[in-house]
């Protein structure tokens, strides 16, 4: 019995082992989310455009700025079997339009209000048994299987200041300027813009690679730092305090299944 580079191969005739498949290295899984997490913002963007611009039941309106808790899951084929490569489920969060300009109410100003989720998320985690999931709208909705915590995207559309309860989508579709903001926890920043109909623009302190139908450049120093008390600033703190909390939690996860093996089955 031999192994060549196409596998075992046994004298016996018809005694061929294909390779077992080479899994992906963590630079590959990486590069492949960053580019799935651009995707789904674009998604999320044009979502909230729709909801913004959309009827609103009893009235209510939509506030400029959303939030996508982004998590990469293994995506499966018409059979069900996991297959290596990924895709992103966001778990998103609107908020209802309010002219209150005090910090715990202020919707309109962007960093104000990521360091206000940034606050509720300080307290929810010291207070322990923290799940940023419920910082989103989600509720009780689970997570796809294998669903890792990747980071956090910023969704903000037009102008924070304008006119936002007689918004409409005009007659040659949504044209509100749009702009998302995403760190994930590989310590990428990723920016995104485009101007109504406009190409989207993509801009990252990693490589993107091509991306159909996307302006892909890299105009974001790899160790950046963003400016104190800016959005960037609140967003990266909120992402770090969100990946201390789902680190704890699978500590936990995983000191309780082994508390459950050693207690072996129960007797009765």
């Amino acid at each position: 019995m031999t192994h060549g580079a196409r596998g075992w191969t046994d004298d016996r005739p018809g005694h061929y082992q294909a390779p077992p498949p080479r899994r992906k290295s963590d630079t590959e899984v990486w590069s492949e989310v960053r580019v799935e997490a651009v995707y789904r913002m674009q998604t999320v963007s044009s979502n909230h455009a729709n909801i913004v611009t959309g009827d609103r039941p009893g009235g209510r309106r939509i506030g400029p700025h959303a939030f996508a808790f982004l998590y990469a899951h293994p995506r499966k084929d018409g059979f069900g079997q996991v297959q290596d490569s990924y895709t992103i489920e966001p778990a998103s969060r609107i908020f209802a339009w309010s002219d209150d300009d005090r910090r715990e109410y202020n919707v309109k100003d962007c960093p104000v209000l990521v360091k206000t989720m940034l606050e509720i998320a300080t307290q929810e985690h010291n207070a322990g048994g923290f799940d940023p999931i419920s910082l989103t709208d989600r509720g009780e909705e689970p997570l796809p299987d294998g669903s890792v915590f990747v980071g956090i995207g910023l969704s903000s559309l037009g102008d924070s200041y304008g006119d936002w309860g007689n918004l409409k989508a005009s007659a040659f579709g949504l044209e509100l300027p749009a702009r998302c903001l995403m760190r994930l926890t590989d310590r990428c920043w990723i920016e995104m813009s485009h101007e109504g109909r406009g190409q989207w623009r993509v801009d990252s302190n990693f490589a993107l690679g091509y991306m159909s139908y996307f302006d892909i450049g890299r105009s974001i120093p790899y160790d950046w730092t963003p400016r104190p008390d800016s959005a960037h600033w609140w967003l990266d703190r909120l992402v770090d305090v969100c990946t201390r909390a789902y680190d704890e939690l699978a500590v936990r996860r995983a000191e309780t299944r082994r508390s459950t093996r050693q207690a072996g089955p129960g007797r009765y």
